[in-house]
């Protein structure tokens, strides 16, 4: 919590693992949609690709945040042999081995 404070009103992000997940919660945190969280993970200086990636692939999995990206920034990513088709294949890959399980039954 005190990191997510911090970071609240310090918009610098350096490349320790720890000041890039708690941008990411502090952006998580602050939106309600994809398209604002990113706008707002690019808002800070410093690895702001890295707090975009964990931000938007964690709020991406949650039926309260809003979806609203558009489709033309995945249509344009690259589909080499690390690209869009990898990506699909990672995301399905993950999704099976962590699927949520309904603690509600």
């Amino acid at each position: 919590i005190l990191c997510i404070s911090l970071l609240l009103s310090y918009q610098l992000v350096g490349t320790k693992g720890t000041e890039c997940v708690s941008a990411a919660i502090t952006v998580i945190l602050r939106n309600n949609t994809l398209s604002k969280m990113l706008k707002d993970a690019v808002s800070f200086t410093g690895d702001v690709d890295t707090v975009s990636a964990i931000a938007i692939s964690c709020a991406s999995q949650s039926i309260e945040i809003e979806q609203d990206l558009p489709k033309s920034l995945f249509d344009g990513l690259e589909n080499n042999t690390y690209g869009r088709d990898y990506l699909i294949f990672l995301d399905e890959k993950l999704k099976n081995k962590f699927a949520l399980v309904d603690h509600y039954d």
